[in-house]
Parts: structure tokens; C-alpha cells; sequence
């Protein structure tokens, strides 16, 4: 049966304006240095934009290290967390994972996959050379968030821009209960066991749990802007501060989810922001 034409012209225009209103999400790339065998991978929204890639000491550290004779270690991590918005460097130091011991070669990647693929949210699945150790990025089309899934616990790192201020959820009330400085960088020096500010061995998390989550965050008040992580309290070994406001080391028992994203203009944003966060992974949306 032939359309009429009015018709015709009206399904076309309705294609053409969904076309329009939805245009195609090309969010991930995944490249190999032939060299090196080296992983890039890029992942982007119109909002963030990340890049998983090789990791070498900086200059004074890779000096260090010749003068001193010891093996250079290098990892796989997050170099790049940019905000799109004003160009933004949010990080050029998430998801460093390592071992207790020196031998942080596990986490060379060995495979990076794209597992997921529509309009509404990409996953890349890393495998690092001990096809043991296996994480997922996924990224959303529409939303500031990156989750990852961690196959197993273990060791992490997460910088944000150094030189910032601490920004975690229910931290007042939590510091007053253990008589430590409400402030930074008093604060680290009155920390017990090797800086830990919290650990699940030491009981509930009281006033620092947010439904069942820890949210935390560094923010730069000279640029306005700051990092933030949501992390399960459960299973969690030790949360500790890094020098200088820069970030966190976290210790995990068993495999975790977590989560980044950004926030602008005040410090305040950070938990608002989060807690939205938490709501909406309680909700099943992330």
C-alpha cells in the first residue's frame, strides 16, 4: 500500500528530527601502541572525558629511582578526567592500583575490550596482565559519572588536584569523635595507624555512612572545582589521606564498585553532588 504523500513527508520529517534530537554517541576509542604494546583508552560524554593509559614516574622520581638502583615500576591507570565544561583537569592520577610488594607489573593491561555499546552507556572491560585482576569502566551518555567495577579488593589511589581541602560526608562529627583536628593539615598529624581515617575494623562508620556509602572528595578552592569518590564501607580495610589534600589510598577486601565525578564553584557540591549520586545508585540508575 503507497502512502500519501502528506504522510510520506511527515514520517520523513519525524525520522529526521529523532536523527537530529539523538545523534549517534561514538564515546569510546581503543588504541595499541605497536611499539610498546601500550593500551590508550578514551572514553567520552559531552560532559567528561577520561583516558586510561601508561604511567612513568615523574622526572625527580625517575632520578630517584637510577640513583638508588631499583627496577622502574610503571602501571596502567587514569591519566586524564577532564570536565568538557571550561576545559577542566579535574585528575591525571585515578585508579592506581598496586600490591603491597614492589611488583606492580600486574597491572600493566593486557586486554581492553568494549563490552558495551548504546546509546545510554559504554563499558570497556580491562584485563591486566594477571588476567586475574579484571575491572569495568562504564561511562553514561548524558551524565558527569564514571563507575568502576573491581573484580577483586586490593590496593587503589585516587588524586585529585593537589594542594585542596578534604571533603567527606558526616566529617566533622566523625573527627570530634575521635578528638582529631577538625582541619587540615592538622588533621593528618593526629591520624592513628599510618594515617588510616577510617577503617571497618574499628566498628560502624557512624556519621560517615551515607546509605551504605563513604563519599569523599578533594577540592581546589583557588579553581573552584574538585574531585569526588563513592566507596562501599563494607569490606573496607583502611581509608587513608594523601599529602597535601591530593587524594585517597584505599584498602578493599573484595570486589567493589566506585564511582567519580566531578563538582564546580563551592566545596559544598561535593556531598550535595555525591549524596544525588548515592541516591541514584541505590535506585538501580547507575
Amino acid at each position: 500500500m503507497t502512502l500519501p504523500a502528506a504522510l510520506r513527508r511527515a514520517v520523513l520529517i519525524g525520522l529526521l528530527f529523532t536523527a537530529a534530537s539523538t545523534p549517534a554517541w561514538n564515546g569510546v576509542a581503543i588504541r595499541r601502541d605497536r611499539q610498546t604494546g601500550a593500551f590508550e583508552v578514551v572514553m567520552e560524554n559531552r560532559l567528561i572525558r577520561l583516558v586510561y593509559k601508561r604511567h612513568y614516574p615523574a622526572t625527580a622520581e625517575l632520578l630517584e629511582i637510577m640513583n638508588q638502583g631499583r627496577s622502574i615500576k610503571v602501571t596502567d591507570r587514569i591519566r586524564e578526567f577532564r570536565l568538557k565544561q571550561g576545559d577542566v583537569l579535574l585528575s591525571d592520577n585515578l585508579d592506581g592500583r598496586h600490591t603491597a610488594s614492589e611488583d606492580k607489573a600486574i597491572y600493566l593491561l593486557q586486554q581492553a575490550e568494549l563490552i558495551r555499546d548504546n546509546e545510554e552507556a559504554k563499558t570497556v572491560r580491562l584485563t591486566f596482565c594477571d588476567s586475574s585482576q579484571i575491572e569495568h569502566l562504564t561511562l553514561f551518555r548524558d551524565l558527569p559519572v564514571l563507575k568502576i567495577e573491581y573484580d577483586r579488593g586490593g590496593h587503589c589511589l585516587h588524586y585529585g588536584i593537589r594542594g585542596g581541602e578534604y571533603v567527606i560526608f558526616g566529617s566533622k562529627e566523625w573527627q570530634r569523635r575521635n578528638n582529631w583536628s577538625v582541619e587540615y593539615p592538622t588533621l593528618r598529624d593526629t591520624l592513628t595507624e599510618h594515617h588510616s581515617y577510617y577503617r571497618e575494623s574499628w566498628g560502624p562508620a557512624g556519621p560517615l555512612d551515607c546509605k551504605g556509602c563513604i563519599v569523599a572528595g578533594t577540592f581546589n578552592q583557588k579553581r573552584e572545582c574538585g574531585i569526588g569518590v563513592i566507596l562501599p564501607h563494607t569490606g573496607m580495610r583502611f581509608l587513608k589521606l594523601q599529602p597535601d589534600g591530593g587524594g585517597f589510598e584505599i584498602l578493599m577486601e573484595r570486589g567493589y564498585t566506585c564511582y567519580i565525578y566531578p563538582a564546580l564553584g563551592q566545596s559544598e557540591k561535593l556531598i550535595t553532588e555525591g549524596v544525588k549520586w548515592v541516591d541514584k545508585i541505590r535506585a538501580g540508575e547507575l
